[in-house]
């Protein structure tokens, strides 16, 4: 198997990878020697945006995705994604809703996600702080959602509030499917601790 991937990688004009540990890992598992690195490329958090193109099912999804959660046309949609765990920021997003609320009353949040802290503690936290909080009409935990599309198109903003994260990626994949669907116009949002 591993001569195979060797010829493969040798007869092809270019070979992208997402960084370059995967590169570098890649190249040594091959015993591929340093010279041959002019058909590597590094891709940073790429994103396929033909799978945004050729989505033929993009106006069926959006409608089932809106029955399924109740979610009127003339619901403002926030969200955020990832899992559902202490640093990335659901807690402050919820206990700042009350403020959103007041100025956006057709206001929804759409928490996005798992969680995977043990016996799922954080998530039914911050179920019972939204709970306290009167926000249930508000706020809905979709879990995971494998096809994401549907949340991408349909949010009018999308937060993170992540406290250890890199690259955005999520916000990058919201921006590439809103713009290229046309359905909002993008711009950037900073918020302050205060």
């Amino acid at each position: 198997m591993q001569e195979k991937e060797k010829q493969n990688f040798l007869s092809s004009d270019l070979v992208t990878f997402p960084s370059r540990a995967a590169e570098r890992i890649f190249l040594e598992a091959l015993n591929i020697e340093d010279n041959k690195k002019q058909k590597t490329e590094i891709v940073y958090n790429g994103i396929d945006i033909r799978k945004v193109k050729n989505n033929k099912h993009i106006s069926r999804d959006l409608l089932l995705f809106r029955k399924k959660y109740s979610l009127k046309k003339t619901d403002v949609l926030i969200g955020i994604v990832g899992s559902i765990n202490k640093s990335k920021g659901q807690r402050e997003l919820i206990l700042a809703m009350p403020i959103i609320i007041k100025s956006i009353p057709s206001v929804k949040l759409l928490i996005v996600g798992d969680d995977n802290s043990k016996n799922h503690y954080y998530c039914s936290e911050i179920k019972t702080l939204c709970n306290n909080m009167s926000l249930n009409n508000y706020i809905i935990f979709t879990g995971f959602q494998k096809n994401m599309m549907p949340i991408y198109s349909l949010l009018h903003l999308l937060v993170s509030l992540s406290q250890n994260e890199s690259f955005g990626r999520v916000l990058m994949v919201w921006v590439v499917i809103a713009r290229m669907l046309s359905l909002r116009s993008i711009f950037p949002c900073f918020l302050r601790e205060d």
